[in-house]
């Protein structure tokens, strides 16, 4: 069975051996899976908060929520590694709840100066809140407990969630957007998603991922193509832009015109 899994995690269509490798695998995510049941009930995740400038006057107008630890046992292991580790053994949840109610309070702590320079704040999910039975009404009991107006706050969901999304995720997400709560399309480009397909996801925001502006120069043609084409598709569904990861004054240059 391990090695069934094995082979469908690294590309399907092939066969794998169970080995020393696997096994490997196993014991590493299962370890990883105790460390992160210790963390949660032990408090060792903490936020940071990236701040997403707007492109013409260089203001920062939203923030993203990044979840985070200082803990020794996660040395190396960043959250690329521990948030999949944390979806298949059934912890995402109360990793997602734990960072949407201290992103909560910690806006609400800080409503003062908030009220006068108002941002948004990113905030990711996983896919798997899609399909939960109780995520839309703990996420209203949490702007109603900590008074957050549902408009400042906007949630991330990634693209390739959304490539196999059923009627109960498409369903899920409109009763987010219901709530006045907003959705962005987390990875724009990586996912496949066919561009049709977007009249159907209730999102106001589309990420474009940081592979995309790495590799942006005047001289690659294919990269400023696809881009322009992405850029084309945010604006005829009327959705905004946010471009990962701009480092240099060509890139920023760029996104600018």
């Amino acid at each position: 069975d391990m090695a069934m899994y094995f082979a469908k995690k690294h590309g399907k269509n092939q066969y794998k051996i169970f080995d020393d490798d696997i096994a490997e695998d196993i014991y590493f995510r299962k370890k990883l899976s105790e460390k992160l049941k210790l963390a949660i009930t032990n408090e060792r995740f903490h936020l940071n908060f990236m701040p997403i400038y707007q492109c013409g006057t260089r203001n920062i107008v939203r923030a993203e929520i990044l979840l985070r630890t200082r803990d020794p046992a996660f040395h190396g292991i960043g959250p690329d590694v521990y948030i999949p580790i944390a979806e298949e053994f059934n912890l995402i949840h109360d990793i997602d709840m734990w960072v949407i109610e201290t992103s909560f309070k910690i806006i609400n702590d800080n409503k003062g100066w908030l009220n006068q320079s108002p941002i948004t704040f990113y905030i990711n999910i996983s896919a798997i809140e899609l399909r939960h039975a109780k995520f839309v009404e703990k996420l209203n009991e949490l702007l109603v407990q900590y008074k957050i107006p549902a408009h400042c706050i906007e949630l991330e969901i990634t693209e390739t969630s959304l490539v196999v999304a059923n009627e109960k995720s498409i369903s899920t997400l409109k009763e987010i957007r219901a709530l006045g709560v907003q959705l962005a399309l987390d990875d724009f480009g990586t996912g496949y998603t066919a561009f049709n397909q977007l009249i159907h996801y209730p999102v106001n925001c589309l990420k474009i991922d940081k592979s995309f502006i790495d590799d942006l120069s005047v001289d690659n043609e294919t990269q400023i193509i696809m881009l322009n084409a992405i850029l084309s598709i945010a604006k005829a569904y009327k959705l905004d832009t946010v471009a990962e990861g701009i480092e240099t004054q060509e890139q920023l240059t760029f996104m600018q015109t």
